[in-house]
């Protein structure tokens, strides 16, 4: 590339970045968590804004996409949006056994195009599978269900703009999560 030509692309995607900050931004919503995060599960959004939708099941809203803070919000869209990132196919949807998921920056990318990622508890990968993996068929979004390290939960479901996290595997939190994964719309539709 001539120095005359990236100068130019320099100047556009200058000139751009404003354009696409406002058109993309939300009212300072970011984008999702870059390749190198880990999906959050839980936001850091006061208790005020949490909605308990049945025992043993929170909702909650997260202010930028995936984190309800503003810093990595802005990382994120500053990673997801840049032309010089290579991103990922997004994964097939459906279950994963523990150990054979899609890695972060796939189940980042998964997230960005509208999917829902379902991280469960690794000792409840058969019951998650037989309980949970019918409600797939009706969820509103594609979904993964994959298996998380160190989770100080049962299961926790994430899409663009909205987390449900369960602290334990029963009928009535299956139940629930099935519910969620139905109606689980990224709050705005991802770019």
């Amino acid at each position: 590339m001539s120095a005359r030509a990236a100068s130019i692309l320099g100047l556009a995607l200058v000139a751009l970045a404003p354009l696409c900050a406002l058109l993309f931004a939300g009212n300072g919503r970011g984008r999702p968590a870059g390749p190198s995060a880990a999906p959050v599960m839980e936001s850091r959004a006061p208790t005020a804004q949490a909605r308990t939708i049945g025992p043993g099941c929170v909702e909650r809203p997260l202010a930028y996409g995936l984190t309800n803070d503003q810093a990595q919000g802005e990382q994120n869209e500053r990673t997801i949006m840049s032309p010089f990132v290579a991103h990922p196919p997004v994964p097939k949807p459906g279950f994963y056994a523990p150990g054979h998921g899609p890695d972060q920056s796939t189940l980042f990318h998964a997230l960005y195009h509208g999917y829902v990622v379902v991280r469960y508890s690794r000792p409840l990968a058969a019951r998650v599978e037989r309980q949970l993996g019918p409600a797939l068929r009706h969820a509103a979004q594609p979904v993964v269900l994959v298996a998380g390290d160190r989770m100080p939960f049962a299961m926790g479901g994430l899409v663009y703009g909205r987390s449900s996290v369960c602290g334990r595997l029963g009928r009535s939190t299956v139940s629930q999560m099935s519910e969620w994964l139905r109606s689980a719309r990224p709050r705005r539709g991802p770019a």
